[in-house]
């Protein structure tokens, strides 16, 4: 399906006014009746302008780059293999991906800033 920036909009609206919260990136992934975080993406350029185009105040971050380097060293450490998005999701001491995909663009960047090879799989050999 094709969305437009309106209808983009407006999910995102209805998702803050469900939620009384600034939606976030876990939020619509979670969400079945949200589009993929890529659609906004595309559209917007990133999640925080699609925020802004919709009237929400963005989350500040609350994380400095080197906390978030450091947690996927540590999470690295504790699994002895480079954590994937969702091995980061899962684990209760770490961050959402938010402040990553903010301080980073992607996950992959981060990984490689932290000095480490991404995981193409979530699935261990």
């Amino acid at each position: 399906m094709t969305y437009t920036k309106e209808i983009l909009i407006q999910k995102i609206q209805q998702l803050h006014i469900k939620t009384s919260k600034t939606p976030t990136v876990e939020m619509i992934k979670k969400s079945k009746e949200m589009p993929s975080k890529s659609t906004y993406y595309r559209k917007f350029g990133s999640w925080n302008n699609a925020l802004l185009e919709a009237g929400i105040k963005p989350n500040k971050p609350k994380y400095n780059r080197n906390e978030l380097i450091n947690y996927i060293q540590k999470l690295h450490n504790e699994l002895e293999k480079t954590p994937t998005e969702e091995e980061m999701l899962n684990d209760m001491n770490t961050p959402s991906l938010t402040p990553f995909y903010n301080e980073f663009g992607n996950w992959n960047n981060a990984v490689q800033q932290a000095g480490l090879e991404p995981r193409t799989s979530t699935k261990s050999k």
